[in-house]
């Protein structure tokens, strides 16, 4: 088994394909809703509040009139720019950790109830299967010193394996 392409690339590597202002003024919480959970939406404006942050909603519905603070069908470096600009992630989808994990964000993936193997499988990977939740309640912070240094590990490996399935 080998990585996940996006998680082959160090935060370095992808942060020089994104633009080096911030992607908002404000402080946000980013909800990247890719499965609509109304569990997942109900903390993510739970978790903008307690940080005093704006909610910043980005999904694929294609709403009929602009919504505040929505963001609908965005580019994929618009995607991994919010991300890394967000004070914390709520997301509903395997690259919404992926990129949260790359980033280094405070972050937590909700409701994928029957898709939710991917996820497991990655963050039990890097020692952090608590920020995946059913139910959101809150998490302890996460030591990404620890989860970068068993990333590199599995980074590593990937990448030998690749290598040696080529030749």
């Amino acid at each position: 088994m080998v990585l996940d392409p996006t998680l082959l690339l160090t935060k370095q590597q992808w942060d020089q394909l994104i633009p080096s202002h911030r992607y908002s003024q404000k402080p946000y919480v980013l909800f990247y809703e890719l499965m609509p959970s109304q569990e997942a939406l109900a903390f993510a404006k739970k978790k903008a509040h307690s940080l005093n942050c704006e909610l910043l909603i980005m999904d694929s519905i294609i709403h009929t009139l602009p919504r505040k603070n929505h963001i609908s069908y965005a580019s994929p470096i618009e995607f991994m720019h919010a991300i890394r600009d967000a004070e914390f992630v709520i997301a509903t989808s395997f690259h919404g950790t992926a990129f949260s994990i790359i980033f280094e964000k405070q972050f937590i993936t909700i409701g994928l109830k029957k898709n939710a193997d991917r996820v497991k499988t990655l963050i039990q990977q890097v020692c952090i299967p608590e920020q995946y939740q059913d139910q959101p309640i809150e998490t302890s912070k996460i030591n990404y010193k620890e989860v970068n240094t068993t990333l590199q590990t599995i980074r590593e490996h990937s990448q030998q394996l690749l290598v040696k399935s080529i030749q």
